[in-house]
């Protein structure tokens, strides 16, 4: 929480954990005469490291002990900012010089006004992988009214000295509160925490049973009927293979049967010559 300064009056605010550090350039303001309720609800981020998601849990900081972009922005423009102009605003960390009021003016919130016009190229600040985020919710009421205004002046003794000799005083207590003091009330909407992680889009085990789901669905191919047309294809070549072997034997067996007729028949020739005594030598 911060005094405005310029040309504003009243608080800026900003709800985080005590890990994130309050950046300048975001929050929410009340002014005097105002009652600010605040109500949030705590969000915890989960993202992935490549090359599933963008986060790296290997990044570190200088001045935080956990990362953040909101930290890493800092430190950028630090860089950015003491590089430039030799010094830094008060509310950034390190042991840089402050710059001096001109210095601000005439360069370092020049230079940041750059990073935040082009923050994505200028600086190198990818998701955390761990982050806890505050929804807030903001209404507004005047702040007080008359009799708790005046309960209030008791309290606090509040007098309030003449303008001018014979003038009244200055308003009321009341209307001194309502342009000097600012209420907040902050609430939690919700005991309860939301949870967001990111997942894989798809894995290996994913990825494998989407295609079965695929090919179940469309064609009705399970593992048990793979291992079915694995069979057949076993089967069906097992089959020829025996097909040829007997066509080889029964060709080899039509071709020695004439042979083997032709050398009975030679033999069975002889054989009568013989009986005959045409070939015997005793005769």
């Amino acid at each position: 929480m911060e005094l405005l300064g310029n040309s504003e009056l009243g608080l800026k605010f900003i709800v985080h954990t005590p890990t994130k550090p309050s950046d300048k350039c975001y929050g929410y303001s009340t002014g005097p005469g105002q009652k600010a309720f605040v109500g949030f609800n705590k969000n915890k981020v989960s993202n992935l490291h490549p090359p599933w998601g963008k986060c790296n849990p290997e990044r570190k900081l200088t001045y935080a002990d956990h990362y953040t972009v909101e930290a890493c922005a800092i430190e950028c423009k630090l860089s950015r900012v003491v590089a430039q102009c030799q010094c830094k605003p008060y509310y950034f960390p390190g042991d840089f010089d402050d710059c001096s009021y001109e210095q601000l003016g005439q360069c370092a919130f020049i230079e940041i006004a750059k990073i935040n016009a082009n923050f994505g190229e200028e600086c190198d600040c990818p998701i955390a992988c761990k982050n806890e985020e505050f929804d807030v919710k903001l209404s507004y009421a005047s702040f007080p009214n008359i009799p708790y205004g005046g309960d209030l002046g008791k309290k606090f003794k509040i007098t309030l000295p003449e303008v001018q000799p014979g003038v009244p005083e200055y308003g009321t207590q009341v209307q001194y509160i309502r342009g000097n003091v600012v209420s907040l009330d902050l609430y939690y909407e919700s005991m309860s925490e939301t949870e967001t992680v990111q997942n894989k889009a798809m894995d290996s085990t994913a990825l494998l049973g989407s295609i079965g789901g695929h090919l179940g669905l469309f064609i009705g191919c399970s593992v048990l009927t793979a291992v079915e047309f694995l069979e057949c294809i076993i089967m069906s070549t097992l089959g020829h293979c025996k097909t040829a072997k007997r066509r080889r034997e029964l060709s080899l067996k039509k071709t020695h049967e004439p042979e083997l007729e032709e050398n009975n028949h030679s033999y069975h020739n002889k054989a009568h010559f013989n009986e005959n005594g045409n070939g015997s030598s005793d005769v």
